[in-house]
C-alpha cells in the first residue's frame, strides 16, 4: 500500500524477547544515516488503511545488517509483541536523505506513472518495484499481466514528473518474453 507523504521504512518480522520488543527488518538504503536520526515515532497501518504514529520508546540498530530492535510505547509482552508480527511501518517522506543530483529520485515518487516505451507506445501503469541484487526492476501492468522492465539507463530513457511519465527503450523481442 501507498501513502502520500510517506515511505516504506520496514516490517516487523518477530517478537524478540519477553518485554514487548519487536524485530524490524528496515527497507532502506542508507541505515547509517537513521541511526543518526532521532527517531521519535513509527507510523503503522491501522483499519481503513490510515496511518497512525506510535511512540517509539528505544530503537536499537542491529550492526551490518538492515534490522533493529524496537520497543512501541504500551506493548510490554511477548504476546502484544506477536500481534504486530508481519505489520509494514513508514516514515515521513521529509526523514529521507536529500538526493545528490537532480534527476535522481526514488522509486516510491513514481507508482502511478504511465510506461511509454519509443517504440511500442503506451505499456501501462508502473504498480511497484522490486529491489533485487543484480538490479532494480519496474512493475508494470500490462495486458492484464505483470512486465518488469530492469531500472538501468539501457532500458529507462526518462522519468517525466510533469507528465508522470516513464519512457523506456526496450530491446525489439523483450515483450516476447512474458508471453
Amino acid at each position: 500500500m501507498e501513502y502520500p507523504d510517506y515511505f516504506l521504512f520496514g516490517k516487523v518480522t518477530r517478537a524478540h524477547g519477553i518485554k514487548g520488543e519487536l524485530r524490524v527488518y528496515l527497507d532502506v538504503d542508507e541505515v547509517d544515516y537513521y541511526q543518526d536520526l532521532d527517531l521519535k515515532q513509527l507510523w503503522f497501518p491501522e483499519k481503513g488503511n490510515i496511518l497512525r504514529p506510535f511512540e517509539l520508546e528505544n530503537i536499537q540498530f542491529i550492526p551490518n545488517v538492515n534490522e533493529a530492535i524496537i520497543q512501541l510505547k504500551n506493548i510490554h509482552s511477548r504476546t502484544d509483541a506477536e500481534r504486530w508480527c508481519g505489520k509494514p511501518f513508514y516514515l515521513p517522506d521529509d526523514l529521507l536523505p536529500e538526493l545528490e543530483d537532480e534527476d535522481d529520485f526514488y522509486y516510491h515518487d513514481i507508482i502511478g506513472f504511465q510506461v511509454i516505451d519509443h517504440l511500442l507506445g503506451n505499456l501501462g501503469t508502473l504498480e511497484n518495484y522490486m529491489e533485487m541484487p543484480a538490479q532494480d526492476l519496474l512493475v508494470v501492468s500490462y495486458q492484464d499481466r505483470e512486465l518488469l522492465i530492469p531500472a538501468v539507463e539501457v532500458f529507462i530513457a526518462e522519468v517525466n514528473f510533469d507528465t508522470q511519465t516513464v519512457h523506456t527503450s526496450l530491446p525489439e523481442g523483450y515483450l516476447d518474453l512474458f508471453n
